[in-house]
């Protein structure tokens, strides 16, 4: 196995989620979730968010407005709402899942062919039930399953899930629209790479202007808010493996790159940033060149 040349690991410094960095979340539009309507500045996503980002201002935007103690259980439809915020739109408010599915159109009822972005609904409750779904039969919710089985989990009650595995009550089906809020431009998601990872793997960090500009890019999709130096510490590998979740990386976040981050990294870089080369985890310019223009895209 070889070893990374990397710098030693420091400890980036952390920050909490300030009015700038708040107003960085939403983009174009308001919020108006629990009765609250608020004007707020920025640019929206010219395209498509990615499951793990949406997943992450999902709950941010709550927690920047209900405080750290929020937790989603119960708060399906709340969480439909911030999705919609997340994107740049200013939603329209329902009381409960099936207030807002009554008002959503015809319901499609083969869960497989939900794409991503729409949203599925479930007889749970008398409030009803509902979760966004992200593509390939995955979907964004706020109930743990009963076997534990999920493949993300973003904290605060918040996971990704099999929507053939999510028993929370009998499927209803699916549709384009939450209520009057229209579907979410997210890009499908899977928990899989195009191959295993290898074990001959190289950590082969890349120069400093291109350690930079993956910093910039990162905190651009506020997964790193550390110094923006070109020098990368555990808060910034934290951040590529984060991203990496997005293409099936499932290890810990931990800032010590492995097998499998070097793995995934590739995987990304292919799958968003124009990447050729081959999937073989020994990381190189072209690898990370790739990682960087997919993160750097919409």
């Amino acid at each position: 196995m070889r070893t990374s040349a990397d710098r030693p690991a420091r400890d980036d410094r952390d920050r909490g989620l300030d009015r700038r960095r708040f107003l960085g979340l939403v983009g174009a539009g308001g919020v108006g979730v629990a009765g609250l309507s608020l004007a707020l500045p920025g640019l929206a996503w010219a395209e498509t968010i990615d499951a793990i980002t949406l997943g992450e201002r999902i709950n941010q935007l709550a927690v920047a407005f209900h405080g750290t103690s929020w937790q989603w259980p119960e708060q399906c439809q709340a969480a439909q709402s911030w999705a919609e915020s997340a994107v740049g739109v200013s939603p329209h408010d329902y009381g409960s899942a099936n207030l807002a599915r009554a008002a959503s159109g015809t319901l499609n009822t083969n869960p497989s062919s939900a794409p991503a972005g729409s949203f599925s609904w479930f007889n749970a409750s008398s409030s009803g039930h509902v979760v966004t779904n992200i593509g390939n039969g995955y979907c964004i919710n706020t109930s743990p399953l009963a076997d534990g089985t999920h493949y993300h989990e973003f904290g605060r009650g918040l996971y990704i899930s099999k929507v053939a595995d999510y028993k929370v009550g009998p499927y209803l089906g699916w549709t384009y629209r939450n209520g009057i809020n229209p579907q979410i431009p997210v890009q499908p998601w899977s928990p899989g790479g195009d191959d295993t990872p290898s074990s001959d793997w190289a950590w082969n960090a890349p120069d400093s202007a291109l350690q930079l500009r993956i910093q910039k890019a990162l905190a651009a999709r506020q997964r790193y808010s550390g110094p923006q130096d070109g020098q990368w510490g555990v808060n910034s590998i934290k951040g590529i493996q984060t991203t990496c979740a997005n293409v099936g990386y499932t290890g810990p976040v931990d800032g010590k790159p492995g097998p499998n981050t070097c793995h995934y990294v590739q995987v990304y870089a292919k799958k968003f940033g124009s990447y050729t080369g081959p999937v073989d985890s020994v990381l190189g310019p072209n690898s990370w060149s790739g990682f960087a223009l997919g993160l750097e895209r919409p």
